[in-house]
């Protein structure tokens, strides 16, 4: 049971290091497909705004791997796009033999995979985001 999918970070243009790794997430669904484009639009434009070529780092260049990193860290303080328990990381606290929960964590549904078949997407497939 879930709502399993996956993203990936491509830029055709790239020589090398042309995509980044896949992220997975157990309960994302394909609202969490659609924010992760739509967010890669966003990027893509408030980029040109610091750059005036190609770019002259990982960001600007919009490479996958970097890109990926940006996506983590906008991802932190909004919600994971799952179901609303898992806004708060739940654990088995052993000192106190209590379930609890706390913000300290991102989420348990997240994960990191080699490429898409390297987890589980089967509900709403992996979805490639073009940076080029």
């Amino acid at each position: 049971m879930g709502n399993r999918v996956s993203i990936q970070f491509k830029n055709k243009d790239m020589e090398w290091g042309g995509e980044s790794v896949v992220l997975f997430h157990h309960w994302g669904g394909q609202k969490f497909a659609d924010f992760a484009k739509d967010w890669a639009l966003k990027l893509k434009e408030d980029v040109k705004k610091f750059s005036d070529s190609k770019g002259h780092d990982p960001l600007t260049r919009l490479e996958p791997r970097n890109i990926m990193v940006q996506f983590m860290k906008a991802l932190c303080g909004k919600p994971p796009y799952g179901t609303p328990h898992e806004h708060q990381y739940c654990f088995f606290n052993a000192k106190t033999g209590r379930m609890e929960r706390t913000n300290e964590f991102l989420t348990y549904s997240l994960y990191f995979g080699k490429d898409e078949k390297d987890g589980d997407n089967s509900d709403n497939g992996h979805h490639v985001i073009e940076l080029s």
